[in-house]
C-alpha cells in the first residue's frame, strides 16, 4: 500500500469513518456498528477522538465474507 501525501494522486484514504464504512457494504451506520460489535467488522482505530477504520481491513472483511459465501 502506498501513502501519498494531501493533493498527490486519488489513492482512496487510508483512514476511513463509519459513514464511508458503511457505504462500503451499502449498510446503514446503524448496521455498520452492529456488525463491529457482532464482531463480523474489526474494531476501530481512535486518534484524538475520531473513530476511523483502516480501509485495507475493511476490504479484507469484504474479500473473506465472499469467499465464506462461495464456499457455501
Amino acid at each position: 500500500m502506498q501513502i501519498k501525501g494531501p493533493n498527490r494522486g486519488d489513492e482512496a484514504p487510508i483512514l476511513v469513518p463509519d459513514k464511508h464504512g458503511a457505504a462500503m457494504f451499502n449498510w446503514s451506520r446503524a448496521t455498520f456498528w452492529r456488525r463491529v460489535k457482532d464482531g463480523t467488522l474489526p474494531r476501530p482505530i481512535k486518534i484524538a477522538g475520531a473513530t476511523r477504520w483502516r480501509r485495507d481491513e475493511l476490504l479484507e472483511t469484504i474479500e473473506r465474507l465472499t469467499a465464506e459465501r462461495d464456499a457455501e
